[in-house]
């Protein structure tokens, strides 16, 4: 007997390896009735045809195939139990559904239970057709096929949790989690969107990530999603979108490609985004500290080295000459090595103030701004006397809150400049203004030369030397004074007019 290519192609998938297949070629080459056996004992599907009689009742004519196999009944236990016997009884309405509809000269096609002979539970895909009496056009005969279709069922089963675990994660979940298109259109977003960025999921429905990203990022954007494209493989990248109130926030994108596995072709991109602003800015700042301490310890290596020289020198020469040096000549040089030595003490303040700006915690409390001034104030004690200044304070404080040592620090730099850079004698006036919106206002003013616009904007950055201002500083006094106020919830600034002297401010929150 001759084969055609498509029923060896058959031969071939029913055979489980070469011997197989051979002794199927063999059987399917004796006899009509044997190829048949063959075939049905193959198949995980069994038909059917019933005989309907006058009474409407439903009589076995025969059923063919995996019926046993599948039910665990012999066609006769099966006719005598009748359908309704066998099948589940939470799907026994479907049966009696389908009766009717068969009654009416309908065919239906439907899916339902049966309990088999060993009492487990499988899912039939049955489809079913009336056969009509040519003449009468009642129903004569009912003819069907069934197939078992319980893999298929556990496995959607399967799926489905699976998928409403993963969409229960999704929803709870702090990251956003979406699913775009290979174009890359949004086609699933979890809640958390809305969360972190600011947007409804169905607001971003059918858009594309680059509408939202900066300007700035979107090469790298571009550059990233073409290689997940190309490659399907998974990729991380970080940028900046933009939040529904305006702002901009930091991103970082964990991508993967989903590929058709039998074209190989990208069908969606699954993507998981973490918001991490605070991350990306905790390590900008971190990276500008430590620019600032390189720059800081070249720059403070130069500012101690001459204090440190005058100590050295003026020590050296009452180590050597002491006895040929009145007791006048001697007070002086001690004072000179003492104010070298404040000089040099000021300088160390500063850069220990500057490492403790990165702790996290720090305690605030209620200020007696009156006191810390006046501990100030004896702290300068010897530029003081070099100065000779005109001091006027105010004797009314707004009750304030604060960290003492840092608010102590910004009061040191503040009067030590208007010291320096005031007038001759320097006329240095230091207040606070009334309460506003629960911020005050402290200030310090001097009667110097002033300021240039130009300077004003630069006279807070670190390392910036103005010729008049910073001649004889370290660099670095009033980038701290900003970031100690800023961390304690306040701001600093400068008010001047070129020949009418400065007024030096810095806020902090009211305690009331």
């Amino acid at each position: 007997m001759q084969f055609t290519d498509s029923q060896l192609a058959l031969v071939r998938d029913c055979a489980k390896d070469e011997q197989s297949y051979q002794t199927l070629l063999e059987m399917l080459g004796q006899s009509q009735e044997a190829r048949y056996r063959v075939l049905t004992e193959m198949m995980t599907d069994y038909t059917y045809a019933y005989r309907v009689l006058p009474n409407g009742q439903y009589e076995l004519e025969w059923i063919e195939g995996a019926f046993s196999q599948i039910t665990g009944y012999t066609p006769e236990e099966w006719e005598a139990g009748g359908l309704s016997s066998f099948v589940h009884p939470d799907d026994t309405h479907f049966t009696e559904h389908h009766l009717q509809f068969l009654a009416a000269g309908h065919a239906y096609e439907d899916e339902y239970r049966i309990v088999t002979k060993d009492g487990q539970v499988r899912w039939i895909h049955d489809y079913a057709k009336p056969v009509l009496d040519p003449e009468t056009r009642e129903v004569i005969r009912v003819i069907g096929a069934s197939r078992d279709i319980t893999r298929q069922k556990v496995a959607e089963a399967s799926h489905h949790e699976a998928q409403k675990r993963l969409r229960l994660l999704a929803d709870y979940s702090s990251d956003i989690i979406t699913i775009q298109s290979p174009e890359g259109y949004f086609e699933y977003l979890s809640p958390s969107v809305h969360h972190v960025a600011g947007f409804a999921p169905q607001d971003l429905l059918g858009k594309q990530l680059p509408d939202f990203i900066h300007p700035d990022d979107l090469p790298v954007a571009h550059d990233a999603f073409r290689e997940l494209i190309k490659s399907g493989q998974s990729k991380t990248y970080t940028f900046r979108v933009k939040h529904r109130a305006g702002h901009y926030i930091w991103l970082e994108v964990a991508s993967v490609a989903i590929t058709d596995p039998i074209t190989g072709r990208v069908t969606s991109i699954h993507s998981t985004s973490r918001d991490v602003t605070e991350r990306k800015q905790s390590d900008d700042e971190r990276e500008r500290l430590i620019n600032e301490l390189e720059a800081y310890n070249h720059t403070v290596a130069h500012d101690l080295k001459n204090p440190l020289n005058t100590i050295l020198g003026f020590a050296n020469i009452l180590e050597e000459f002491h006895e040929s040096f009145t007791l006048e000549e001697r007070m002086d040089l001690y004072h000179k090595i003492v104010r070298s030595g404040n000089k040099m003490m000021n300088i160390i303040e500063e850069l220990l103030l500057l490492s403790g700006l990165r702790v996290n915690e720090i305690m605030v409390e209620p200020l007696a701004m009156g006191n810390i001034v006046q501990e100030v104030l004896e702290r300068l004690h010897f530029m003081i006397e070099d100065y000779h200044p005109i001091l006027h304070i105010t004797e009314i404080w707004p009750l304030a809150v604060g960290h003492r040592q840092w608010v102590e620090e910004i009061w040191a730099n503040y009067i030590s400049n208007a010291l320096k850079y005031g007038g001759k004698p320097p006329v240095v006036t230091i207040g606070a203004d009334v309460p506003e919106d629960g911020v005050i206002r402290f200030w310090v003013r001097d009667n110097g030369l002033g300021l240039h616009p130009d300077e004003m904007g630069r006279i807070f950055k670190p390392f910036t030397r103005l010729d008049r201002v910073r001649a004889q500083g370290h660099g670095l006094g009033l980038s701290i004074v900003q970031r100690v106020a800023e961390r304690l919830g306040g701001q600093v600034g400068v008010e001047s007019t070129f020949g009418d002297g400065c007024l030096f401010y810095f806020t902090l929150p009211s305690s009331e």
